[in-house]
């Protein structure tokens, strides 16, 4: 295969988010979550709502508008950097 086309594959392969940001083998939990967020994410472009996404609140999958998602800067509390550094120094 010719550099130029292998060079425009993708980098790396789709991967559910939750697998990527906690590590290891995906669980039933993660694939049933990546599904049903997936299935939840269709609705708003069926409907044509833009300026949505899908969000896990407790158990439940709701749509949330990117301003109240992203409306305001979200903080870690300095306790927390703390109890942090006695974990891992």
């Amino acid at each position: 295969m010719p550099f130029w086309k292998r060079s425009l594959r993708p980098l790396t392969p789709l991967t559910p988010k939750f697998h990527f940001q906690r590590g290891g083998v995906p669980s039933a939990f993660d694939r049933v979550l990546a599904t049903r967020l997936g299935m939840a994410a269709i609705d708003p472009i069926m409907e044509s709502k833009w300026g949505t996404k899908v969000a896990l609140k407790g158990t439940n999958i709701e749509h949330v508008g990117l301003q109240e998602a992203l409306g305001q800067l979200k903080t870690v509390p300095p306790e927390r950097y703390d109890e942090a550094a006695v974990l891992f120094g």
